[in-house]
């Protein structure tokens, strides 16, 4: 294959070695690859490395695959079978089966066999041969299954190896609401699918579905309500709800007790930070540490943290050193220490703020050595140097002398070797 050191141009990927310096560049090698190594098309838009250790690329023309030497790709099947009106895929998952599953630009969902070679989608199934079936999620589970969500269908349970589907809907009696957020499989294998209008529960078993905050819930909690998120702790499930509700349900004896917070918008995350405190996140009101020993609740928001400039919050991440990671609808990131209670957003310089061009994609991840990459909100890929509390530019600080690409990114992923592979929005420096 023809590799090749570059100063300038779509960096599909780099291999990373040596340590961290401080306000210094980690030690790299820049290896690119473009069209004229097999890739489909220069835009990737998601990255997986499968177990076997091949490397996955979602792009606008169709899936491909990387080997360590060549790219061969698969393209979305346009047939009788299946049909696509785009080949842009988004979004890549492995499930149990070693099968990759993609989520198209259309919101069609396909399993690709890794064996046959071959794509299969949700028109195989005999409700889906008139119209498709929307797709805003693939969740694969550890038992097997493979659910596709729906924001207004539903959802379907892909049960097996062989393709055997389930369909969840109220047309089917089987689902609370249609408009589904979210699925959790727990630690004894029971499913539990979060709606617009209450719980539905799959025991493992496989007995039927149990309705829960519906009018045909056999427990006391019969009044609608959403449900967003939910988290396991041990003996305990944490369910996110509106007006700053969490509902904890006990899987010892099949109860619910309700914890109110000083919130008053929905809960959208709720994940552990220690074995001692929980972070509490809604969509438009800021944030709560949870203390599990005492019970106690710390309230935050733009009127307690004088850095935080907005309440509303899309998504979290915390890292290895406990810092709770908020992706805001500011440019940006911002990064609170639930010990220190410090908040501070982070505004790295980028080419263009014009996010009719460049939309919003935020992403932030850890590698094997335990660096923290961050994409934040509107662009400026950087390393976060935990001593000077700071994020560093990647050989991308517009107009630096180590400007070497775009600070803008589709896509980046660190495999288990080490190896950083990223694809930047642009065709190098202009």
């Amino acid at each position: 294959m023809n590799k090749r050191e570059l100063k300038s141009a779509i960096f599909v990927l780099m291999f990373l070695s040596g340590a961290l310096m401080l306000r210094a560049q980690p030690e790299a090698y820049f290896v690119h690859y473009g069209a004229e190594d097999g890739l489909p098309q220069h835009t990737i838009t998601d990255i997986l490395q499968d177990r076997n250790g091949f490397m996955w690329f979602s792009t606008w023309d169709g899936l491909s695959k990387f080997d360590g030497y060549t790219f061969t790709t698969y393209h979305l099947p346009s047939s009788n079978t299946v049909e696509s009106n785009s080949s842009r895929i988004d979004h890549l998952y492995e499930d149990k089966y070693n099968n990759i599953w993609t989520l198209s630009y259309d919101n069609q969902a396909y399993r690709f066999d890794v064996q046959t070679e071959s794509f299969l989608g949700t028109s195989t199934i005999e409700d889906f041969k008139e119209h498709s079936f929307s797709a805003s999620q693939i969740i694969p589970m550890k038992s097997g299954r493979v659910w596709l969500l729906s924001e207004e269908e539903g959802c379907i349970s892909i049960n097996d190896s062989l393709y055997n589907t389930t369909l969840f809907n109220t047309l089917k009696h089987n689902l609370t609401d249609n408009g589904v957020n979210s699925i959790y499989e727990d630690n004894a294998l029971n499913t539990w699918i979060l709606t617009n209008g209450g719980l539905t529960l799959i025991p493992s078993g496989g007995s039927g579905s149990l309705f829960f905050f519906h009018p045909l819930s056999k427990s006391s909690f019969k009044e609608k309500m959403p449900f967003f998120t939910v988290f396991e702790s041990g003996d305990e499930l944490w369910f996110g709800s509106d007006n700053g509700v969490v509902w904890k349900y006990d899987q010892n004896n099949g109860t619910f007790t309700q914890l109110a917070t000083e919130i008053s918008s929905d809960i959208i995350t709720i994940r552990e930070v220690s074995s001692e405190k929980m972070v509490i996140v809604s969509k438009l009101s800021g944030f709560v540490i949870y203390n599990k020993y005492d019970g106690s609740m710390e309230f935050y928001n733009s009127q307690t943290l004088p850095n935080m400039k907005s309440d509303r919050i899309y998504t979290c991440y915390i890292d290895h050193s406990k810092n709770i990671w908020f992706e805001t609808e500011l440019l940006g990131v911002s990064r609170f220490n639930p010990y220190r209670k410090s908040f501070i957003h982070f505004t790295p310089y980028i080419e263009s703020t014009e996010t009719s061009v460049f939309p919003p994609n935020f992403f932030i991840f850890e590698d094997k050595e335990e660096r923290l990459w961050v994409h934040p909100r509107g662009g400026g890929f950087s390393i976060y140097d935990q001593t000077e509390d700071a994020l560093i530019p990647f050989y991308n600080e517009p107009f630096s002398p180590k400007w070497m690409f775009s600070n803008m990114m589709h896509a980046a992923y660190s495999d288990r070797q080490g190896n950083l592979w990223m694809c930047t929005r642009s065709h190098g420096l202009e």
